[in-house]
Formats: C-alpha cells, sequence, structure tokens
C-alpha cells in the first residue's frame, strides 16, 4: 500500500500530498539488525518518513509505552526516546511538522 501511495504521488495523481510517512515493526535477524533491515524498507517503498519500531516479546504491540527511529529519504535518522504512545505520537507528529517546513523553504 505505502509503495502505490508514493507511486501515486510520482505520476502527478496526488499533487497535493508532500510528505508520505510510513511505518515499520521490525525485527533482525542474521541478516541484519532492526535498522539495516528499517533503511532497506525505506529505499524499498520510497516515502519521505519512516517511523520504526523494534518489535518483540515486550515490545510494540504489547506495552502502553515505546521507543523507536525516525528515519528520512535524506538519510537523517534520529532516535525516538522511550515514552508513551501518546507521546510518540507528539514526537512523530512535530518530525513530520519539521520535514513540511524543510520542503517549504
Amino acid at each position: 500500500m505505502l509503495a502505490g501511495v508514493v507511486r501515486a504521488r510520482a505520476h502527478g495523481q496526488l499533487p497535493n500530498m508532500r510528505a508520505i510517512v510510513g511505518f515499520a515493526a521490525e525485527t533482525g535477524d542474521a541478516n541484519g539488525d532492526v535498522l539495516f533491515h528499517a533503511r532497506a524498507k525505506l529505499r524499498r517503498k520510497g516515502c519521505d518518513l519512516l517511523v520504526v519500531n523494534a518489535v518483540g516479546e515486550g515490545r510494540a504491540f504489547e506495552v502502553d509505552s515505546n521507543d523507536g527511529w525516525l528515519l528520512a529519504s535524506d538519510g537523517t535518522e534520529s532516535a525516538l526516546q522511550h515514552g508513551s504512545k501518546t507521546l510518540m505520537a507528539s514526537r512523530i507528529v512535530d518530525a513530520i511538522v519539521t520535514f513540511l517546513a524543510g520542503c517549504s523553504s
């Protein structure tokens, strides 16, 4: 679905869409850690920002708090420090606002 939205924007079907944000729940494996797989997903999907959470026992879906990373298409990465899911959502919105401000300058 995410790649489809990115393609639609690239073909002019979504001309007013200024930021496409994806979300990824990732695990590490023998081929790479969570960030390795998240970076690959960002490249594959082509979104502007990718919010990444490591999943596993006691992480992401099973708890009321979380942490993660925010990866941007320009190569910047920032850690989303541990906090409530409401706080995480606020941080993500702040990052989107910052991204959009950078696009309009």
